[in-house]
Parts: structure tokens; sequence; C-alpha cells
């Protein structure tokens, strides 16, 4: 598979952006409360009015809470992760318009996609999926609240791993590893051809030049 065509995109559940309790309380319990018992609370309070304005109250939270949910479910929609070729493309939705962010994304071996789910998560189907590149927290992406985490988790772990042998160790995508203390990602400090600041590395070329031609 070449770099060229690699392209996928992941959204972000509706689901995650739901809270059942917030929305139960708004929703139900406190415009119900408000027609029930409102006007025995306020009638010392507001008099005869105290039924008309307890009903008014209980319809104006019933509806803000129903548009406010549907508001949020909206821009947690639109929020999406795309992957074109080695670049991730963050984009955060809002009401109106989106905010795009960009990140550079290093095919290199080691990589691993792992998902993290909690008990809603797991109910509604949403997780936040980890792109690792072997490099420790550092070199983490985090797409929060993906919907389908696992079918996102097995398709990017197959794909990923291909990009990263390919071509290896010639493939002009994988960082420069030769100037730091672990050489070409294996974790080794100081063994010869793999971990060696200085020295020549296991294809025979000098660890710091990792894009030579092929013999």
């Amino acid at each position: 598979m070449r770099k060229s065509n690699f392209d996928y995109s992941m959204r972000r559940s509706g689901w995650s952006a739901f809270s059942v309790i917030i929305f139960l309380l708004f929703f139900l319990v406190i415009p119900a409360v408000l027609f029930l018992y409102g006007e025995n609370l306020l009638q010392s309070m507001l008099g005869e009015s105290a039924k008309s304005i307890c009903l008014i109250l209980a319809i104006v939270t019933l509806i803000a809470t129903f548009i406010a949910t549907i508001i949020k479910i909206h821009i947690a929609k639109k929020q999406r992760y795309m992957i074109k070729n080695n670049t991730l493309i963050i984009c955060n939705g809002h009401i109106f318009f989106d905010n795009v962010e960009n990140k550079k994304l290093f095919y290199s071996p080691g990589m691993s996609v792992s998902v993290d789910q909690s008990l809603k998560g797991w109910l509604f189907n949403y997780g936040d999926v980890t792109i690792s590149m072997g490099l420790g927290n550092a070199g983490e992406i985090v797409m929060k609240k993906i919907k389908r985490p696992e079918k996102a988790r097995k398709f990017l772990t197959e794909y990923l791993a291909k990009l990263a042998y390919a071509d290896y160790p010639y493939n002009t995508n994988i960082p420069n590893m030769g100037n730091s203390p672990y050489g070409y990602g294996f974790g080794i400090p100081y063994g010869y051809g793999y971990g060696m600041p200085f020295g020549y590395g296991y294809s025979g070329y000098p660890v710091n030049c990792p894009n030579q031609p092929k013999n």
C-alpha cells in the first residue's frame, strides 16, 4: 500500500455529548416539579399568578434543554479526524464554523493503536482512539470519542503497519533518530548498529543518514 492512497476519516459520536442524567433532570424532573408542585411552593411569593408563572417556567426549561441538547450533539458530530497521506487533519466543530488543525504523522516500526472506553462509551459504541508512534507519551495522538472505535482501531492497525514497514529503513517519512539515544526507535540506548549515536547502522550506512539509496 502506498502512502498516496491512504485516506481515512473518523467522526466523533453524537452520543458522547448527550448526558442522560442532565437531560432527565432538566427535561423531565424540573418541569414536572414546577408543573405539579410549583404553585404550592411559590404561592406565598407570587400569589395568584404562581400557577401561570410555574407553567411558563416548566415549558421554557423543557424547550431550552431540548434545544441545548440538539446543539451539543450537532457540534459533536461535526468534529472529525481525517488522515490523508502523512497528515492528521483535526476539524473541531462549532455551530457556524469549523476550526481546522494539521499534525504531521511519522510512520515507523513500533507504532500501535489502542482504544479506551468508559461504561457509557461501551454502551453507545464510542471511545478514544490513540495512535502511538512508539516513542512514549510524547509520540501519542489521541482522537477523542470516536464512533465505532474498534473498527477504527482494526483498520488503522492494519494499514499503519503496512505504511510503517514499507521501504523501511529507506522511507523518507521515518524521522531521523540517528542523533538520539534511541537509534531508529528500537529503544536500545547503546547497541551496535541500532542505538549507537555514532558508527554504522545495520544497513552499513551511518545511523544519522537513514535515507541512503538501496544497493
